[in-house]
């Protein structure tokens, strides 16, 4: 699994801007979204962590990690949403 603090990077569902994105096994790639992602009970607390950083203080990195660790077993528990479903969300947020 790599994991990797998104700069610049934008969200394939709203174009907004993403705090993190992870590679799974290297077939599936996730992205951590404020946006789309703030009502999942698993995401909050490591948005609200970016909400206040940047990045990942040196200080911090147990508890980072305990929160990734948290967010990322709760996808595992998702199915991938197939191509279509992407696209019909990436495409409804151009209206």
């Amino acid at each position: 699994m790599e994991v990797r603090v998104a700069s610049d990077t934008r969200c394939p569902r709203c174009a907004g801007r993403l705090c993190l994105t992870a590679s799974i096994g290297g077939k599936r790639n996730v992205a951590l979204c404020p946006g789309c992602d703030a009502a999942d009970p698993h995401a909050q607390q490591l948005l609200a962590y970016f909400a206040a950083h940047e990045s990942v203080q040196p200080q911090d990195m147990s508890r980072v990690s305990e929160l990734l660790g948290h967010w990322l077993g709760s996808l595992t528990d998702r199915p991938e949403p197939t191509l279509a479903a992407q696209v019909e969300a990436w495409w409804s947020t151009r209206a």
